[in-house]
């Protein structure tokens, strides 16, 4: 099985989404972050989150997944900056697509999280 190969019982659309595949691409490669098992669960895990955004048509897929790819690997200590170094990360998206990202990666931190950052918050724990 493949680094990138999703659970079972995920849908054709999630599994096809170059914007999460550029992600960890430029994760691995420019963030020095190492393709792991522990990586693979937190991969499997966004897709997860991701998947379940198809219910909800008015949260966005991306951030979910984004967010949730990169929120256990600033938590855990994995991307070094914090916040910073997820900056640097999604450096080459437009800004308010980095915004998005970042404003659900704070509010995740939070016992206050809604939309996107709630459902971050729910599968990291």
């Amino acid at each position: 099985m493949s680094f990138l190969s999703y659970p079972e019982g995920t849908g054709a659309g999630t599994a096809n989404n170059e914007f999460f595949r550029q992600l960890i691409s430029h994760l691995t490669n420019h963030a020095g972050i190492q393709r792991s098992a522990k990586l693979k669960g937190v991969v499997q895990r966004a897709v997860a989150a991701g998947d379940l955004c198809t219910g909800y048509p008015h949260l966005n897929r991306d951030v979910v997944m984004a967010g949730m790819l990169l929120f256990p690997l600033i938590r855990e200590g994995y991307l070094p900056g914090g916040l910073q170094g997820a900056m640097g990360v999604l450096g080459g998206m437009e800004v308010e697509e980095r915004f998005k990202i970042l404003q659900v990666l704070v509010s995740a931190q939070t016992d206050f999280a809604r939309g996107e950052a709630k459902i971050v918050r729910y599968f990291y724990h």
